[in-house]
């Protein structure tokens, strides 16, 4: 099975599990979002459950059975879309987080007007929420960096669980280098097989978001790292297994497992870095020095360049401070 095939199969067994406990439509929805990714169907089912666990709440409908979505209006929607302002902790929720639920949530009204569910859909007046957030975008520093790497070599936590770190250093370090020296999202790091890799014209072959895939370049230093940790591998897997990055069990490692390990090992940081901020900050650094926008865009795949913008503002900002420091030695 290859790369994809595998984050696929676990995320329509996800999916599957969320959907479990709710009316079939919603399934069936779901299942009509033929153009999605098995990632994006996963989030949408997660999204539809949740607005319908709110509605049990509030109209006391029942998601385990048939809903009457007919009693469901838009204030309704507006509700809902405010009780998701804010998490648990009281910390604002962005815009673009509470868009994706309207965004799933108007699809699946959508899809029972299609097939005649109910007449008309609550969600067609609601305006997308806005964000008055400025989003900062966070990236990792050279002392952040160090703390990192210094945390894979020496291990976190007790000393049970530092021993239990020890073989898989070398795989850390080369994940968190890949990571940093080509922006990729961690979906497709840990999407990599070993055949991906080409060590001649120092070539990786990845499947990015939306199935795109893609063969990315890389440096000397990123190459050693991967071979470090190939020659670890091979002590710990058989030929069957395709995986480049494997965990515990000796399979593909799971983006979540790197995302808690990564949080682990940023937590002396002091600051809420997660593997995506590696993304951010090769983007950052990447145009800092070469200034060529159209060059970050190829380096992190983005199709559209308004994307890739907000790095380069973040660079410019950088920039002015820089200014001013430099004109204060006058």
């Amino acid at each position: 099975m290859c790369a994809r095939q595998d984050v696929d199969k676990r995320n329509m067994e996800t999916t599957k599990k969320i959907l479990a406990n709710y009316p079939e439509e919603v399934s069936l929805y779901i299942n009509s979002l033929a153009r999605k990714t098995s990632y994006t169907k996963m989030v949408y089912a997660r999204y539809v459950c949740k607005f319908l666990d709110y509605m049990q709440q509030v109209l006391k409908l029942n998601p385990s059975k048939s809903v009457n979505y007919r009693k469901i209006k838009p204030m309704h929607i507006d509700a809902y879309m405010e009780a998701i302002k804010y998490d648990k902790d009281g910390k604002e929720n962005s815009g673009m987080y509470r868009n994706a639920q309207l965004a799933a949530i108007n699809g699946f009204f959508k899809f029972l007007v299609k097939n005649e569910i109910i007449k008309a859909n609550p969600c067609i007046d609601i305006e997308n929420p806005k964000d008055n957030k400025e989003h900062k975008i966070v990236t990792i520093s050279d002392d952040d960096l160090d703390i990192i790497i210094n945390n894979i070599i020496d291990g976190t936590g007790s000393s049970k669980a530092r021993a239990t770190q020890e073989k898989w250093v070398n795989r850390d370090i080369a994940i968190v280098i890949l990571g940093i020296t080509t922006g990729l999202r961690i979906s497709a790091i840990v999407g990599i097989d070993i055949d991906d890799i080409n060590f001649e014209d120092k070539s990786i072959r990845v499947t990015e978001k939306g199935r795109t895939e893609r063969s990315i370049y890389v440096g000397d230093k990123t190459i050693k790292a991967l071979k470090r940790w190939i020659k670890d591998r091979r002590y710990m897997v058989d030929k069957k297994e395709k995986a480049l990055f494997i965990c515990q069990g000796n399979h593909r490692i799971s983006v979540r497992a790197v995302e808690n390990r990564f949080r682990a090992l940023s937590e002396a940081t002091g600051k809420r870095l997660t593997p995506h901020k590696m993304r951010a900050t090769c983007a950052t650094r990447l145009y800092e020095q070469t200034g060529d926008i159209y060059l970050v865009q190829q380096q992190l795949g983005h199709a559209n360049i308004e994307n890739t913008k907000r790095y380069a503002r973040v660079s410019e900002q950088r920039r002015k401070e820089a200014a001013n420091i430099l004109d204060s030695l006058y």
